[in-house]
């Protein structure tokens, strides 16, 4: 097979056929030579492809040329000749893409191109086949024999075989290169066979390589071209006027069209003028010192010099100058911005400046006239003193030199309802002075009309400062003193809460009192006749009643005399006591009291052993008694585990804690815990924690509960070292 497309390749051409041996014409060395010149003309890069393709077509006497060039990433025919449009259409762009339209690419990046075409652009490595060159390039002279001969891996792509459907035999495929790569190809197809030798291929490979060449040349003058468009038009579009000065001989060498327009002269004239063409001679000195300056970089910007314009009349510019090197020559950029109209005001300003001066000095606060578009066209001489700023800092500048940002809207405000024709009167506006302190100020401003038109805005501005600050002391003893009366008021609720507290339990303690004896007499009696009837009985079946009566006659008894502790709780009579003993014999009594109950005592008063407190030891162990009994009561079935531990609360408390794991109590229990004859057990009068609160509270203490249902109670004591002090 590889003899039968050799023998393809290198078929004989027929005579007169374009060879390019030694035997070619005169006339085909005529059109080499007119290839050469085209490629080397200046033009439109299209008009000049397009004649390479009419004298490529007419050295081989050829059907159809056309030329591929790079565009974004695929590679569409740039121009063609002799192919029809249907298959230029169809064959125009070479990348590969997917269902959605999106072009493939390879594992580097780069977009896929198909058919040999692709191929042939992207470089990729070709096999050594005879119908590829070492250059690249691709040619047969018979598209049906080579694809009957061949296989995909031998051509080294799928191809699209289009060519050979359009009945084109011969086809050759010339890479153009640049130095960057290849940017295109150059496709000669003809229904003839043989067209093609390798001596013709050689020279339409060199044709590929200058047309690279041509193209890589017309792309760089292109976008110098683009390029010297873009500085051309940005330079005439500059609203300033820009001057290229010889440094040396001061003599102009270019300008753009704003200066022209400043100046009156044509480019033409300018670049026969000098310095001293468009200065006066009285003011020359100076420009040239200036402009000196400017060269040496020890200034950048000369302001309000004279220029004389072609009709001797003059206009004041500020002029931005800096040095530049052309073609190892120095010359001056300068960059005039017409400010005639600025010092025309600030020359007019300076004259009413002088005439106010000596009225205006003498007032306290500032007076100011600020332009519609915000510009400070009057300043009077005291706003140094409250500002830091002269005059003359301010003057032709922005008001927002003096304005922080954040209060810029609520000025602009004003200004607006001022040139609407309002007054504003005591308008409060933040300033900043020099060092950045924020200055209050209240202002009045009104209207400035010159024939009916609202010209400027005019005002008085006063340092409110010291304002300010007694407003903010006032406040904030208005603040302290609303504060301090509803502290006041609380307490004096609180105080009348208690005090009502206070007269309430003395009700109930009076009532417990005459409660107790009232109950103490009639018990008496049932024990003493109990006592009787036990002498006399004959039934003995009757003690077990009888022991009933003397048990409730006890509980009873009991009940009493907490009724008569509550009623007779008196000031404690303090005593230097040791807590720890306190505690012991109360949890001693406890266990004697319910002794038939299987309760678990922890105790751990090992940190307190040693400490002694001032209370009244009587009241101290009625306090513990009547938690321990609660603990015990709270118990279900009899059984359970009681903790009671002690410690120091800081310097000046020792705290005790009781917990059990009893019934515990729900959040209304909690609350009402320590209200006079509350209780949810079947025995007892509900003053067991009432009491302990009364005294641990004279005692200077405090009592917390906290307890859950359904998992026990926690009861804290606090009670100080140091009697409390009356």
């Amino acid at each position: 097979m590889r003899k039968k497309v050799r023998k393809l390749q290198t078929s004989k051409t027929s005579p007169g056929k374009g060879t390019g041996g030694p035997g070619q014409t005169e006339k085909e060395q005529s059109l080499k030579l007119e290839l050469f010149r085209t490629l080397h003309e200046y033009g439109p890069l299209k008009d000049i492809c397009e004649r390479v393709l009419s004298l490529i077509k007419e050295y081989l006497n050829c059907r159809a040329v056309a030329i591929r060039l790079k565009e974004g990433e695929d590679y569409p025919y740039f121009v063609s000749k002799g192919f029809p449009r249907k298959f230029v259409k169809s064959e125009n762009y070479l990348y590969l893409h997917d269902k959605k339209g999106n072009c493939r690419r390879d594992s580097s990046g780069r977009p896929l191109l198909v058919c040999m075409c692709g191929m042939i652009i992207s470089g990729r490595p070709i096999p050594k086949k005879p119908f590829f060159t070492k250059n690249g390039s691709f040619w047969t002279n018979s598209t049906t024999e080579l694809l009957a001969a061949t296989k995909v891996r031998d051509r080294g792509t799928a191809t699209r075989n289009a060519c050979n459907q359009y009945g084109y035999k011969s086809v050759a495929l010339i890479p153009i290169n640049m130095t960057t790569g290849n940017i295109g190809l150059l496709q000669i197809n003809d229904k003839k066979r043989n067209l093609f030798t390798p001596e013709n291929i050689a020279f339409l490979e060199a044709l590929g390589y200058m047309v690279g060449t041509v193209i890589e040349r017309k792309t760089s003058e292109e976008e110098l071209k683009a390029s010297e468009q873009r500085f051309e038009n940005i330079f005439d579009s500059v609203l300033d006027g820009i001057l290229l000065a010889d440094e040396e001989t001061k003599t102009f060498l270019t300008a753009n069209r704003a200066l022209c327009r400043m100046l009156g002269y044509s480019l033409e004239e300018i670049q026969n003028l000098g310095v001293s063409d468009i200065h006066l001679p009285k003011d020359l000195p100076y420009v040239v010192e200036q402009f000196e300056k400017q060269a040496k970089k020890e200034i950048g910007l000369a302001r309000n010099i004279p220029v004389k314009r072609k009709d001797g009349s003059l206009f004041y510019a500020d002029i931005n100058s800096s040095p530049v090197i052309l073609s190892g020559r120095k010359y001056l950029v300068g960059i005039f911005r017409d400010v005639t109209e600025r010092k025309r005001v600030e020359d007019a300003l300076r004259a009413r400046e002088e005439e106010l001066t000596v009225i205006l000095e003498g007032a306290h606060d500032v007076i100011f006239q600020i332009s519609p578009s915000g510009i400070i066209l009057y300043v009077s001489p005291v706003v140094k003193e409250i500002f830091g700023y002269g005059p003359g800092d301010l003057i032709g500048r922005h008001f927002k030199k003096t304005t922080p940002l954040g209060e810029m809207r609520k000025a602009w405000g004003a200004i607006k309802r001022v040139l609407a024709g309002e007054t504003v009167r005591n308008f409060e506006l933040d300033q900043v002075d020099t060092k950045g302190k924020v200055i209050p100020t209240e202002i009045n401003a009104a209207p400035v009309r010159k024939a009916g038109k609202i010209t400027a805005v005019q005002g008085v501005m006063r340092n409110i400062s010291q304002r300010k600050k007694v407003e903010a002391v006032l406040k904030r003893d208005k603040e302290t003193f609303e504060k301090l009366v509803k502290e006041r008021t609380g307490e004096l609720l609180e105080a009348q809460e208690e005090l009502g507290k206070t007269k309430r339990l003395s009700d109930i303690g009076a009532l417990a009192a005459t409660m107790a004896h009232e109950l103490r007499n009639p018990l008496g009696v049932i024990r003493t006749a109990a006592y009787n009837v036990a002498r006399k009985r004959e039934n003995p079946d009757i003690d077990k009643h009888l022991a009933n009566i003397e048990k409730k006659v006890l509980e009873s008894d009991q009940i009493i005399n907490n009724l008569l502790s509550y009623s007779r709780i008196k000031m404690p009579h303090y005593r230097k006591i040791k807590i720890h003993t306190i505690l012991r014999e109360s949890i001693i009594s406890a266990r004697s009291r319910f002794g038939d109950q299987k309760v678990s005592l922890s105790i751990r008063l090992e940190p307190i052993k040693g400490d002694f407190i001032e209370a009244d030891p009587f009241q101290a162990g009625e306090i513990f008694d009547n938690i321990l009994n609660n603990a015990y009561q709270a118990l279900p079935s009899r059984k359970g585990k009681i903790e009671i531990s002690g410690g120091p609360e800081g310097k000046d408390f020792l705290e005790i804690n009781f917990l059990d794991n009893g019934r515990g109590m729900d959040k209304e229990e909690r609350k009402r815990a320590f209200e006079p004859f509350f209780t949810r057990k079947s025995k007892g009068t509900g003053l067991g924690l009432t009491i302990c609160r009364e005294l641990v509270s004279l005692h200077g203490g405090k009592i917390e509960l906290e307890s859950t249902k359904g998992k026990g109670t926690t009861v804290r004591v606090s009670l100080p070292r140091k009697r409390k002090k009356e």
